[in-house]
């Protein structure tokens, strides 16, 4: 399986966050077991001085309803500014957090600074290029996944039919991909 199928098979059998391994480090856990991809939380830190692990929170989180009581308590941090870090620290205490291990095959891009934005286009624009493929194309991850038919897809991309990303819906439709 690859791709949003991949993805969507790993969200419905971890239900956790999602981290991957980078140097901007946030995340600290243990492995479960040799080469799983669910991983113990030990510690979870919003923008560490002294990083514990080369493991960072992607931001991708699934959460049960108590998520919402959770995040009422929340109060602002030292930046004035409430920090979902902050819930997921909460499900760590009560231990109920678990992450799951991005592999290869994806990449997390972080773009909170203007250089690590150009990195992230650039990124995205060469494996675009590269591939013939678009990144997080939602209307052909719908298709794929057999959630709109091709018919639909098409009266889509009609309504983008003068930029590139329409005409690539269009192909896409008429079976090209």
């Amino acid at each position: 399986m690859r791709g949003a199928g991949a993805v969507a098979a790993a969200v419905a059998a971890l239900d956790v966050p999602l981290i991957h391994l980078c140097t901007d480090d946030v995340f600290s856990g243990r492995a479960t077991g040799p080469g799983a991809r669910t991983i113990r939380s030990i510690t979870i830190e919003e923008k560490p001085a002294a990083p514990r692990s080369n493991g960072a929170v992607t931001g991708l989180y699934f959460y049960d309803a108590e998520v919402f009581e959770i995040a009422r308590a929340v109060t602002p941090c030292a930046r004035g500014e409430l920090e979902i870090t902050d819930v997921n620290r909460t499900y760590l205490e009560r231990g109920r957090l678990s992450v799951a291990k991005l592999g290869r095959g994806f990449a997390w891009l972080d773009t909170g600074t203007p250089e690590s934005l150009l990195e992230a286009c650039e990124f995205v624009r060469a494996l675009e290029k590269r591939q013939g493929y678009r990144i997080a194309c939602l209307e052909e991850v719908a298709f794929q996944m057999g959630w709109i038919c091709a018919d639909d897809l098409a009266r889509l991309a009609d309504d983008m039919v003068k930029s590139a990303y329409g005409r690539y819906l269009a192909h896409v439709a008429a079976g090209g991909r």
